[in-house]
């Protein structure tokens, strides 16, 4: 038993070293499936119906993912989106909001900050899923939700980058089991915010 704790320690201990080095550490299963893990091969539900997470506990990562970033959004075609705010604590909680929620003519109508929740997909990659509602407006009278899906990977000096997919929800709808298209796909970039002096 003390000999299997030892084993266990030194295995933790590897894998936060890694970590530290920016090194993708996998977890000693990898390329095998464990009971109820999603894969290619098994289905993505459990046998009570309910949906398998995605990714690692944010332990795995947090070190290096957790905080809150200044972030540049870009529309699919390149040209400039918005900036935002993105918190990613370290509970596996998260908060994002968004300068171009009061609105932009033509697109999306205001809406609330968004709320959700994060997984590792590495020692510095994540996968992120927020929900906000749809004020009601000029574009959409009735309002509704919106789901936002982040894969964003962090370097070492806290630079942060990846994509993001918008999907646009009646109310009546569920954000997480109703299958739509993506309403646009961006691309963001950015940086942590750190508590240091002015320049």
């Amino acid at each position: 038993m003390k000999r299997h704790t030892l084993i266990l320690a030194c295995s933790l201990i590897a894998g936060s070293a890694l970590a530290d080095r920016g090194v993708d550490a996998q977890p000693a299963h990898a390329g095998h499936t464990l009971p109820g893990q999603s894969t290619s091969e098994t289905p993505a539900m459990s046998q009570d119906g309910r949906r398998h997470l995605d990714g690692l506990p944010v332990r795995f990562c947090s070190s290096v993912v957790a905080g809150s970033y200044l972030l540049s959004f870009d529309f699919s075609d390149g040209s400039f989106s918005s900036r935002g705010i993105l918190s990613l604590f370290k509970d596996g909680m998260l908060v994002v909001n968004d300068s171009s929620q009061g609105g932009l003519e033509d697109l999306w109508d205001p809406f609330t900050s968004g709320q959700g929740a994060w997984r590792c997909l590495g020692s510095s990659a994540f996968h992120a899923v927020s929900v906000n509602f749809n004020i009601p407006g000029e574009l959409d009278p009735d309002g509704g939700l919106a789901r936002l899906d982040f894969q964003g990977q962090v370097d070492r000096s806290g630079r942060i980058h990846g994509s993001v997919e918008l999907r646009r929800f009646e109310l009546h709808q569920d954000p997480f089991n109703d299958v739509l298209t993506p309403t646009d796909v961006f691309t963001f970039n950015g940086q942590r915010i750190e508590a240091t002096f002015p320049q």
